[in-house]
Order: structure tokens, then C-alpha cells, then sequence
């Protein structure tokens, strides 16, 4: 019993499981987005909230070194995301933007949103990502199925 498209979708996002900083972060994205056609979304997971709690990262360095993809991190937790500007234009968010109950748009003096959101704010950046197509899925797929076979898995049951 298994779940390869969940599997798939992880292994196809970026790890930031490891970036210590902010610039740590950005640096693995700036590489992912050399390898994905410009526009394309790159999805990053695994910042610690927790840890950066006293020095939260915003879109000023990330849209400045991936300026021409929509860009978006989950954090480790899953209590706060973290964009770009070109990820937080397609999702509509300005400095109109009200948070909804239970979550914070963070934002500079100007009122215009940083690229941080917390709690019950992610989901506003989470829902402009586009569902993934067949040709998306199925590459999913291959990638959790090599993944298992190189784990040493003969046979499988998807969920």
C-alpha cells in the first residue's frame, strides 16, 4: 500500500531540509530554475519555521535571483509558505489582500506583502498553483516508481 503520485510529487519538489539560512534556501532554488522553462512554478519544501523564527526570509532575495518563475516554499511544519513576487502576483495577493481569520500576511512598511504568509494565510499562495497535467503525473509517477525499485521494491499496491 503505497501512494505514488504523493511520493512523486515529493520527490519533484525542492528540499530545503538542509538550507540553514535564507541564502542557503535561494541558492537551491536558483539552480532548480536553470533546469525548469521560464514561468514554470518551483515548488520548494522544508524551510524550518521554527528555527528561522527570528529572521523569516522575504521575496526581496528570491525574486531578485529567480525573478522569472512563480516560486513557493512550504515550511517544515506546514505553519508558514514563503514566495516570490511573480508567485504572489499570480495568486492575487496585494496589499489589499485582507488575512484570513487564524493567519498573518506578512508585510513591509509600505503595506504591499513581504512573501511570507503564516498559518491560516498559506493556502492563499497554495491555491494559485496550478493542478498538475497528465504528462506532469505520469512523470510523477516514473519518479516514485524508479525511487521504490532503487529502494529495492519488486511489486507495489497504489492507494
Amino acid at each position: 500500500h503505497t501512494h505514488i503520485f504523493s511520493l512523486g510529487a515529493a520527490l519533484s519538489r525542492i528540499s530545503l531540509h538542509d538550507a540553514e539560512t535564507e541564502e542557503e534556501a535561494v541558492a537551491l532554488l536558483e539552480g532548480a530554475a536553470r533546469k525548469v522553462p521560464p514561468g514554470e512554478w518551483i515548488i520548494g519544501h522544508g524551510w524550518d519555521e521554527g528555527a528561522w523564527a527570528n529572521r523569516y526570509p522575504d521575496m526581496r532575495l528570491l525574486t531578485e535571483r529567480v525573478p522569472n518563475h512563480p516560486v513557493y516554499m512550504r515550511s517544515l511544519h506546514s505553519f508558514a509558505g514563503w514566495g516570490n513576487r511573480l508567485a504572489f502576483e499570480r495568486a492575487g495577493i496585494t496589499a489589499d489582500t485582507e488575512a484570513p481569520v487564524g493567519g498573518e500576511i506578512g508585510r513591509f512598511e509600505d503595506g504591499e506583502p513581504s512573501g511570507l504568509l503564516l498559518n491560516r494565510a498559506v493556502p492563499l499562495l497554495e491555491q494559485a498553483i496550478p493542478r498538475p497535467d497528465a504528462a506532469q503525473l505520469r512523470a510523477r509517477a516514473l519518479l516514485a516508481l524508479e525511487r521504490m525499485a532503487q529502494d529495492g521494491y519488486v511489486a507495489i499496491h497504489d492507494a
